[in-house]
């Protein structure tokens, strides 16, 4: 597998249409994205949706080994207040996302992710420039460009 240039991270009672919209632009876009979820095999959204992950946390150690010192990488949370609280309850989940800010890259989070985010103490006053967030209100193909940018 290729090392990504984005990893979304999923778990149980996932926003299913952000994913799904945001998978799928993306890598229309032509980026390397993984759909990455805390356990292996298929997660459920809260709608009842089942996703086949390309991984899981347990898999990412290698994949982050094998990527070049100078590719920039995105990790974005996906949104749902459960799925968000699942994954930043993850020590895995936070070794990812500091792997990927400390070698410049970038953490997002979808809508209901933010409070959570900052209650884990996840994200470092140093780091909040390479921070996106998609704020209240904010349509998700609005957010999903913001990512474009900033990795185009």
């Amino acid at each position: 597998m290729t090392p990504p240039d984005i990893v979304i991270l999923v778990a149980p009672r996932f926003a299913e249409k952000a994913v799904v919209y945001c998978l799928s632009t993306l890598r229309q876009q032509g980026f390397i994205v993984s759909l990455v979820s805390v356990t292996p095999g298929q997660v459920q959204s809260r709608q009842g949706m089942n996703l086949c992950p390309d991984a899981s946390l347990s898999d990412m150690e290698a994949l982050l080994v094998t990527a070049p010192a100078d590719k920039c990488q995105l990790v974005l949370l996906a949104g749902g207040a459960d799925c968000a609280a699942t994954i930043l309850a993850d020590p895995r989940a936070h070794d990812l996302v500091q792997h990927i800010l400390q070698r410049g890259g970038w953490l997002a989070a979808m809508a209901e992710t933010y409070e959570l985010v900052q209650a884990t103490g996840l994200l470092h006053a140093d780091w909040l420039d390479r921070f996106l967030r998609q704020g209240s209100g904010v349509e998700m193909a609005v957010f999903v460009q913001q990512i474009i940018c900033q990795l185009g």
